[in-house]
């Protein structure tokens, strides 16, 4: 059985978008997402987040910064490919 591929944009899409996230503390996922990454892992789907995070490049956010948000969203095994 072949697997479908599905991009999902982080803010907005997966989690609250406040502005610019500079800490893992402000990753709040939106209601119900959890839930349906589950539903499509369950049904074979293989998961990538993609996300523009201009804050870097805009020197807001450090690399370091933007790996620690990342990981926190790792930390949620639905999201892993």
């Amino acid at each position: 059985m072949s697997r479908i591929d599905l991009f999902l944009d982080r803010d907005g899409t997966l989690i609250e978008d406040p502005g610019y996230i500079n800490s893992p503390e402000k990753v709040i996922f939106l209601e119900g997402v959890l839930d349906g990454l589950q539903e499509f892992r369950k049904r074979n789907y293989r998961l990538h987040l993609v996300s523009n995070q201009s804050s870097v490049g805009r020197k807001m956010i450090s690399e370091e910064q933007f790996l620690q948000i990342d990981e926190q969203l790792k930390l949620h095994e639905e999201l892993q490919s």
